[in-house]
């Protein structure tokens, strides 16, 4: 089984970077295949590639659901459509920490749109199909979209026209997006509009925010003019690497992100923050990681909103998609 789950991750590297893989990305491929072998079995994966193409052939979606999002293995097996490597590998900065941490009990955490099921007992996968990520695959479902379309982004030109449209959407129009959690919430317009954002992997940022609690509040969004103390690290990944760059090492910045991500009395442990103080860390940014109250996983909100998009664009631009407004020009 090892040798089979082998050759499918070397022939998609192949595919992404050619015969000259680049050093990174094979180190990283290499730790995680490690890591499967050691702690989760790499035969479970080659059951859950089997099962997802199986259920695929018979018209169910399948969208990674917060740490599944973290494994670069799993993004070239097809299990996960989110490339959690660096920007320059035209991926969006998922450190594997947070796949290995999480993953301490042998299952696999998918969005999934099928047979109603709470569990698949023969790979131990559960399923959490939330109300939310249901009706927007439905309404993919029925606008037409199909698996490949949904893993995939819109180009660039589309995000700017999907965005400038939302930026100047009447709340009140019948344009079809009414059923679209994020994209058309009016905080989230307000920050991309604070923003100018204009590229999916800042926007799971501002959405990631808005699912944490006081992330904004502690960033000093309003009150300091949209600049950002933790320099906009507004998920546990983004702020992970910030940590790093202050000078932590891979364990320390995640031990500080655990203890945010339930930091409901406003605090860090003693010796974090004295860990914080003794490598120069500014008092300020100490205090607005005190004022996080809950961290939220930006893999999640990268393969939510690329739907989210994906939709937007069948709904204004497609002429099956009923929107007659003159935006399909």
């Amino acid at each position: 089984m090892d040798s089979s789950v082998l050759q499918k991750a070397e022939a998609r590297l192949k595919d992404l970077y050619g015969e000259d893989v680049p050093p990174k990305v094979r180190e990283r491929v290499e730790i995680e295949m490690e890591w499967f072998r050691t702690h989760f079995g790499l035969a479970l994966v080659e059951d859950v590639i089997a099962f997802l193409k199986e259920e695929q052939k018979q018209g169910a979606y399948i969208v990674p659901r917060l740490w599944t999002a973290s494994s670069f293995l799993l993004y070239l097996l097809g299990v996960n459509s989110v490339n959690p490597l660096s920007l320059g590998e035209r991926g969006f900065d998922l450190d594997f920490i947070f796949f290995q941490d999480a993953l301490e009990r042998p299952t696999l955490n998918l969005n999934y749109m099928g047979e109603e099921k709470e569990r698949y007992d023969g790979l131990r996968l559960e399923f959490f199909p939330s109300p939310k990520a249901k009706k927007l695959l439905q309404c993919a479902s029925n606008l037409g979209l199909n698996q490949e379309d949904i893993e995939t982004d819109v180009d660039s030109a589309t995000l700017v026209k999907i965005l400038d449209y939302i930026k100047k959407r009447d709340a009140n129009v019948n344009d079809g997006l009414g059923v679209l959690p994020m994209l058309p919430n009016p905080l989230f317009v307000e920050l991309v509009r604070l923003y100018g954002v204009l590229d999916i992997n800042a926007l799971a940022e501002l959405a990631a925010s808005m699912h944490g609690i006081w992330v904004i509040e502690a960033a000093g969004l309003f009150s300091d003019m949209g600049v950002l103390p933790l320099g906009f690290a507004l998920s546990r990944e983004s702020l992970q690497r910030v940590l790093m760059e202050k000078g932590l090492d891979s364990v320390s910045a995640y031990g500080i992100i655990k203890e945010l991500c339930r930091n409901y009395d406003g605090h860090l442990s003693r010796g974090s923050e004295e860990k914080l103080g003794s490598l120069g860390v500014e008092q300020g940014f100490i205090d607005a990681l005190k004022g996080i109250r809950y961290l939220f996983f930006k893999g999640n909100e990268v393969a939510e909103l690329r739907l989210e998009l994906r939709i937007a664009e069948k709904i204004l631009f497609d002429e099956t998609g009923g929107f007659e407004s003159g935006l399909k020009k």
